[in-house]
């Protein structure tokens, strides 16, 4: 008995020992034990960190492109048969202003049609569709949430009308100029609309017109006439020499009913970029019943309109009057950005 006592007391013994041995650590160990720890919680933090900054940069780089298709819309709609033409500048013929300009109308006018022109202009936004904030306001801030003022929500914003550039930045996660890393500002070039993106360079450019007096001007005829047919039929135009010129319609600040003057000189109307150079029309040039086909030139000199849907019509050179008809509307064209200014041939009425 007092031999298997003795037994079960050395194992125990053993035991406790082998125990104490695995069981303990040391002051380094537990140390080292933490430093470790620490470092994967911090590793994990910081990955969660650079995951969620690289998602509010996407967000940035997708709002950036919102507001591009909402200046000049989508550049690849306009290859398409038909183009596909929408965008701040074609409707208002301009850049916008400010971020706020593509969100709420305010004082600009109203999307409207023109019967001179027959064309459209005029604001029909939201160009860009976002959330009302909780006060019933729209913002559009970028992505990481830089407000800013109520105009450009924390946006750099800088539109030079007369080169027809648009830059645009985030000042990055920071919301300050420079920095690296998130904190950078971005795009770094800044622009989001090139030179010829919105304003269309329109020098050299020639249109033939087709002249048509396809049945007199109507009225009562007399035997003084240079006309073949009958006296009801009507008289050849023009009864004079008579100067006129291409006019090309677009809106300017929404608005498609200008200019409130006509240019007074020939050489205000040669800088004007709506007019092409003046052209002659004999008297009695364009005989009754007949056609004559003319082309007019818009220079050499550079001039930038507006991309967009467009409409011509030819006015006497003098008044700015629509020449042979006072009820004709325009006839519409098509600009576009990067591409080439169109073919055009067009027929204008002279009844």
């Amino acid at each position: 008995m007092k031999r298997r006592i003795y037994h079960t007391y050395v194992a125990q013994e053993k035991f406790r020992r082998s125990f104490q041995d695995f069981a303990g650590f040391t002051l380094l160990e537990l140390l080292i034990v933490v430093a470790i720890l620490s470092a994967l919680a911090f590793g994990a933090v910081s990955m969660v960190d650079e995951a969620e900054e690289h998602v509010r940069f996407d967000t940035n780089k997708s709002r950036l492109v919102n507001m591009r298709h909402a200046v000049i819309g989508d550049l690849q709609g306009h290859l398409t048969q038909p183009p596909v033409i929408h965008g701040y500048v074609a409707d208002m013929g301009r850049l916008p202003n400010s971020v706020s300009e593509l969100l709420i109308q305010g004082a600009q006018p109203t999307w409207g049609y023109n019967t001179n022109a027959d064309i459209w202009a005029g604001w029909r936004g939201p160009y860009i569709h976002t959330l009302t904030t909780s006060n019933g306001n729209k913002s559009f801030s970028d992505g990481w949430g830089n407000f800013g003022d109520t105009n450009n929500f924390g946006w750099r914003f800088e539109a030079d009308q007369d080169a027809g550039t648009l830059l645009v930045q985030s000042y990055g996660a920071d919301g300050a100029s420079g920095g690296t890393g998130y904190n950078l500002d971005y795009p770094e070039s800044g622009y989001l609309v090139h030179e010829y993106e919105a304003l269309i360079d329109i020098a050299r450019w020639r249109v033939q017109v087709i002249l048509s007096n396809s049945s007199g001007s109507g009225g009562d005829d007399d035997d003084d006439d240079d006309d073949d047919d009958d006296d009801s039929a009507g008289d050849d135009l023009p009864a004079a020499d008579t100067y006129v010129r291409l006019h090309l319609h677009y809106p300017e600040e929404g608005n498609l009913d200008w200019p409130a003057t006509w240019p007074s000189t020939d050489e205000e109307r040669d800088a004007a970029p709506y007019l092409s150079k003046k052209i002659k029309i004999k008297g009695n040039e364009v005989k009754e019943g007949d056609t004559l086909q003319v082309e007019f030139d818009f220079g050499d000199t550079s001039k930038k309109i507006p991309f967009g849907v467009r409409s011509f019509t030819v006015v006497e050179n003098d008044t700015g009057d629509v020449f042979g008809t006072a009820d004709q509307g325009g006839i519409r064209t098509e600009i576009l950005p990067r591409t080439q200014l169109p073919t055009e041939t067009i027929t204008w009425e002279l009844e």
